[in-house]
């Protein structure tokens, strides 16, 4: 298994975590809510009106493109194949490529206050990654990122 870090990444170690666990909310849902939420999060833990936030999310059947992904030749193509296999299809307004969302894939946003130093997305990735090394610590598996 592979060895935990002496130290905890600063971000995680946080005086104070707010938790909001709507991982049981997928069907029930518009996935676009949960960038939303998100995004209000990010306003509220910035302006220190709310602790770090850690939340669990799920949804069903869904890709959500990146603003780079509507880009791509043939987009309206793949849209609507992948709405013929069942899929729904959204367009995110932050960061990052395609991703698939279904009931097998938990979502987890952390959201931290903006600090001196700033929060790249380096960081807000291996932030991620111990906190999964972490959870899984009692299981003998390597975490590889």
């Amino acid at each position: 298994m592979q060895e935990m870090k002496n130290e905890p990444i600063e971000l995680l170690t946080q005086p104070k975590w707010r938790i909001i666990d709507q991982s049981s909310l997928g069907l029930y849902v518009d996935p676009k809510q949960s960038f939303a939420m998100d995004d209000t999060l990010c306003a509220s833990v910035g302006k220190g009106l709310s602790p770090a936030t850690a939340r669990s999310w799920v949804h069903h059947n869904t890709i959500v493109l990146g603003i780079q992904d509507t880009r791509l030749p043939f987009l309206q193509d793949g849209v609507k194949l992948l709405e013929e296999e069942g899929y729904r299809v959204i367009v995110r307004n932050s960061g990052g490529l395609a991703v698939v969302l279904d009931e097998g894939v938990l979502n987890v946003s952390l959201i931290f206050a903006e600090q001196k130093k700033g929060i790249d997305i380096d960081r807000g990735y291996d932030a991620m990654v111990e906190l999964i090394r972490r959870m899984l610590s009692m299981y003998d598996v390597d975490i590889e990122a």
